[in-house]
């Protein structure tokens, strides 16, 4: 209707739904307590999944995202012919470790070198049944809004660009990264290499599950 053509209108309602992950890191920051900031982080997950299926056109980019169905053939990053839930629980396994060994060896000199770009920082949760909560409800959440919004969202926006897995693997990693800003360097550089990991999972294994499960697998040990 304004001469904004079909893959950049859904581009714009994409980030829409997405920008509740950039603008929560304001909220965090502004946090008193620990309940405040579980209030944001939760809220702004929930509200971007809610976003994501209320939209009509971001509903329909991430319908069939668990079964596969929404990754389009062009897509082909080695995927297997028929879906082996062994190798795909391997995989899942496999990119949760290096994320996780990622964020222990590479983020603390990186942030090291960049101190001044630390504004926030996970507050420790002392209230055992809260821990407990966040620990499985609060990251089973996090990792499904974040995977359906930075993985089957933003890979069919892309993918609307170009069909290139590369790039798309990339581009993806780099607005998944963006979301940790407030968190330094560190954190910025290994999101990138957890993002592209998700997204070759996702793109290889044709579903959301081994994203979602890695996600889940690699926070846990991270806040356990």
């Amino acid at each position: 209707a304004f001469g904004v053509s079909p893959r950049v209108g859904h581009a714009v309602l994409a980030a829409v739904a997405l920008a509740p992950a950039y603008f929560n890191d304001f909220l965090y920051m502004r946090a008193e307590s620990v309940f405040d900031w579980l209030a944001a982080d939760y809220g702004s997950k929930i509200l971007i999944v809610a976003l994501i299926l209320i939209l009509p056109e971001t509903r329909r980019a991430v319908a069939g995202a668990w079964n596969g169905s929404a990754v389009a053939g062009a897509w082909n990053f080695g995927a297997l012919r028929e879906r082996d839930w062994f190798k795909m629980a391997g995989w899942a396994i496999a990119v949760a470790a290096l994320s996780v060994a990622a964020f222990v060896y590479v983020k603390p000199p990186l942030d090291a070198l960049a101190p001044g770009m630390a504004l926030f920082d996970y507050p420790d949760i002392d209230n055992p049944t809260v821990r407990v909560f966040d620990l499985t409800a609060g990251l089973v959440l996090t990792a499904v809004a974040e995977e359906l919004g930075f993985r089957a969202l933003l890979g069919r926006v892309i993918e609307r660009f170009t069909a290139n897995p590369q790039i798309i693997v990339i581009a993806s990693a780099a607005l998944f990264a963006a979301i940790h800003w407030s968190n330094g360097l560190g954190s910025l550089a290994v999101s990138f290499l957890a993002g592209a990991m998700l997204m070759m999972l996702y793109l290889r294994g044709r579903s959301l599950w081994p994203p979602v499960v890695a996600h889940y697998l690699a926070d846990l040990v991270l806040f356990l």
